[in-house]
């Protein structure tokens, strides 16, 4: 559920993996750099006050778990936080 909060606005850019390394921005950025899709799931985002206008470019979708499920299943691979 907390995972939501790297697509607000603001949050990547401020946290690393680890001192003096690459902020998750940058992650993210290199991803979609290497052809990844983001999904962002829309039920989690209520419990933190996220709004649409809160969410980062990098998100692709916001998706509903129902989508989010058949995404999952039907890849071969992925990640989830």
């Amino acid at each position: 559920m907390e995972g939501v909060m790297l697509a607000k606005k603001g949050v990547a850019e401020n946290l690393t993996a680890m001192d003096g390394g690459k902020t998750i921005a940058e992650f993210i950025r290199d991803a979609k750099n290497a052809g990844v899709r983001l999904h962002l799931c829309k039920p989690a985002m209520p419990g933190y006050q996220l709004d649409e206008s809160d969410i980062i470019p990098e998100v692709d979708e916001i998706s509903n778990a129902s989508t989010l499920a058949d995404l999952i299943l039907a890849s071969d691979k992925s990640m989830y936080f």
